[in-house]
């Protein structure tokens, strides 16, 4: 369960709902690809992942990455039952989704500058941590 104080809620929402999920999405999961190369073990059957510039232009990490940030959409509906929510991808992303949560931020930060005050990014914190916390409750 993710605690928001409305003002955190409220915030939390408003810029969601600003948040193109493709692009964020492509950047969050190029950049996990790239930053933590082993991971690219866990996408071998995306299409070419040879260089930084190949992850960020490949069609199925585009599309993963916004399939990740819909599910995790999802997941923001649900804030009082996340486990509920996350239990079927808990099986598959236990591990990864730590790094994401937290790569998703970074590209958040740069993605809206100024926008991303530090009360939004405490709030997304909090719901990467939940999110993460979701995923794992079952291994740890």
């Amino acid at each position: 369960m993710v605690k928001l104080t409305f003002k955190e809620k409220f915030s939390f929402m408003f810029l969601w709902s600003k948040m193109r999920l493709d692009e964020v999405g492509v950047e969050t999961l190029g950049k996990l690809l790239v930053v933590y190369p082993w991971t690219q073990k866990l996408f071998e059957s995306s299409g070419d992942l040879s260089s930084a510039d190949a992850i960020m232009s490949d069609p199925k990490v585009k599309a993963h990455g916004k399939k990740m940030l819909d599910f995790f959409g999802e997941g923001i509906k649900h804030l009082n039952d996340l486990k509920g929510t996350f239990t079927v991808l808990s099986e598959m992303h236990c591990d990864k989704l730590h790094l994401l949560g937290y790569l998703l931020i970074n590209v958040l930060a740069y993605y809206f500058g100024k926008l991303f005050i530090l009360e939004i990014q405490a709030a997304f914190q909090k719901v990467v941590a939940g999110v993460a916390n979701a995923l794992a409750h079952r291994y740890h």
